[in-house]
């Protein structure tokens, strides 16, 4: 039968068939495959420290939903960040806040890394539909740490991170402080 999580963690390592529904409060995490139709009214953390979250089915975010999204290295190499892969209906039901997290446990992300001067890109959510898109927001990213406790406001301010909907995928974009060329060299 169905799974209802009032209160507490869910954390989905190997699989799931029911349906499944958590309510404000709770939270869903881990890397495994949920099969049923999964309603998420809490927060939700794919991944374990970065990795990759599959449903099958429906996934849909009800009003005031978080999802927390972590970067575990410089990288865009897939494995480095979370990601989730919906077979069915991604759905924005309501307002969500994605949050971002660059200092989750083993992370190497340094703000003064190189990587940061370049644009990036990150798959975030790829479904088979993706609808209410613009029910979507990012959390602030001005006091994010790094690794080495830096903050993203100190380190690259000035820089933003966007979302964007490509067909049938959601993308997390870094665009990095322009650098501006000196007119006496």
């Amino acid at each position: 039968g169905p799974t209802a999580i009032t209160a507490g963690k869910l954390k989905v390592n190997g699989s799931l068939t029911s349906a499944v529904t958590l309510d404000s409060g709770t939270d869903l995490s881990g890397t495994g495959t949920l099969h049923g139709p999964v309603q998420v009214g809490g927060s939700h953390h794919p991944g374990n420290s970065a990795g990759v979250q599959t449903f099958t089915g429906n996934l849909t975010y009800a009003t005031d939903a978080s999802i927390g999204w972590e970067l575990a290295d410089n990288s865009t190499t897939a494995g480095t960040s979370d990601q989730v892969s919906v077979g069915g209906t991604l759905d924005f039901a309501g307002p969500t806040t994605l949050t971002l997290s660059f200092a989750g446990a083993g992370s190497t992300v340094t703000w003064q890394n190189p990587f940061w001067l370049e644009p990036r890109s990150w798959l975030v959510f790829d479904a088979a539909t993706v609808t209410n898109f613009q029910n979507l927001t990012l959390s602030s990213p001005a006091t994010l740490a790094d690794s080495t406790g830096a903050t993203f406001e100190t380190a690259l301010a000035g820089a933003t991170f966007t979302l964007s909907q490509s067909r049938n995928q959601v993308y997390l974009h870094y665009t990095p402080v322009p650098v501006i060329a000196d007119p006496y060299t």
